[in-house]
Order: C-alpha cells, then structure tokens, then sequence
C-alpha cells in the first residue's frame, strides 16, 4: 500500500513537472539556443523530480571531472528508466545522451531530444553507424558522450549486467578519449522495469570510476570487457552479491 501511494505521488512529480518543462525546452530549441541551455532545462527538471520525491542520493568520485579539461565517454550500467534523470541531475549541461529511436518520436520530447542528444536506432546497422559519427562529431567539438554499453535494459539479470556493444570502445579508441565506467547501483530498486513505472522509496547511489584512457592500438573487445568487469565488480559488491 505504502509503495502504491508514494509511487503514484512521484509518478504525478514526474509528469506534472515534465509538463511545466516541456515548452521552456521546446522553445529554447527551436529559437536556436545553445545545448547548454537545453541541458540546463533537463537537469531543472531532474532536480525537480528529486526534490519533489525526497529522493537521497550520495555521489561519489565527481571531483574526475574537475580535473579533465578534454571530452569524455561516460559508461552506464543501465537497470532502470530513471537512469536517465538521475544522470541529468548529476552531470554538467554539455554532456550529450546517446538514447533509443524511440525516445526520439514522443510527441514534443522527442523532437527536442533529437535536436540536443542522439538518437540510436538500435535495429539498423546504418542507423547505429550514423548514431557514432554524430557521437563523434560532438567529441571533436568537446563535448562528452553518454553511451549506455548494454544498449537496453533487461530487468530479470538485475542487478546484472547484458554484454556490452562494441561502438563505444571503438569510438574511445579511434578518438582517443577516456571511457569513465559510471554505476548506479539501486535504481533497479527505486524504479523496476516491471511495466508498472510506479517507483517506490530508496536511497540512491551514483558512483564515477577512475577514468580509463586507451592505447590508439588497443583491443576494443580487451577494453570492453575491461569495464564490464569493472561494474560488474562494483554492482555486486554494493548488492551483496557474492
């Protein structure tokens, strides 16, 4: 009962401040303002939803981004749909999202999205070729890029992880840009894909890794399961999986 209760508020907090938000950002980009400005509007809104939800959340290892003066790939677990907003809460306003096609056709989000971040279709290989050359269009400008490596969200593994697509090593690799591994550990817990979107209460937990700089004639597979195994270690270790 408590979790049907405090689940329905934030799911009204959610949408009621997305309501408020999605002209100010739909405006901001069709008047051709900057990304910054933008991504300012998205973490409003995400700091919105975290207050509104009396959501805790302890951050560790942000001072990394204090001292890169360069573009990074940041690498997610993905476990929840409230990845996102968390993530928007946290990072700087430049940072660029690589997110599904699907994103990309809700009605007014979707197009802001489309003009602001990438849009990935995820079943064509011409569309995931063209998603990482937009992704490093934005490195070569100095923007960092958010690629989920998993590419999806698979709820009976958590808090697991599925194997990781290749595009952002290969990218980390070609640019030569640092990949910093990010965990998330309990969203999976606040907000479970169970196609129920009905979140219930949770201290929440963000964590950056030490940055990873490749070699420009490193493996891609080496520095993919590199990471992988890095989150993976730390999922478990914060779940309390042996």
């Amino acid at each position: 009962m408590y979790r049907w209760i405090y689940g329905n508020y934030c799911r009204l907090a959610f949408f009621t401040s997305a309501l408020f938000i999605l002209p100010v950002l739909y405006l901001s980009v069709r008047w051709g303002k900057t990304y910054a400005t933008a991504g300012r509007i998205y973490q409003g809104w995400a700091r919105a939803v975290f207050t509104l939800c009396g959501i805790h959340l302890k951050k560790q290892g942000f001072e990394q981004l204090n001292t890169i003066s360069d573009p990074v790939i940041l690498c997610p677990n993905h476990s929840s749909y409230f990845d996102i907003p968390l993530l928007y809460h946290v990072l700087p306003a430049t940072v660029a999202f690589m997110g599904k096609s699907e994103l990309g056709r809700l009605p007014v989000f979707g197009y802001c999205f489309r003009q602001v971040h990438i849009s990935v279709n995820r079943k064509s290989p011409k569309g995931k070729a063209k998603s990482l050359e937009k992704a490093r269009e934005m490195l070569k400008k100095g923007r960092s890029v958010v690629i989920f490596p998993e590419g999806t969200i698979e709820a009976s593994i958590q808090p697991g992880l599925l194997p990781f697509k290749d595009g952002a090593f290969k990218l980390a690799i070609e640019e030569q840009v640092p990949i910093i591994p990010v965990v998330m550990p309990y969203n999976w817990i606040f907000m479970p894909d169970d196609g129920r979107f009905l979140p219930r209460r949770a201290a929440l937990e963000i964590k950056l890794l030490e940055p990873i700089l490749p070699e420009k004639e490193a493996d891609p597979n080496h520095l993919k399961l590199k990471v992988r195994a890095l989150l993976e270690e730390e999922l478990r270790r914060k779940n309390g999986c042996s």
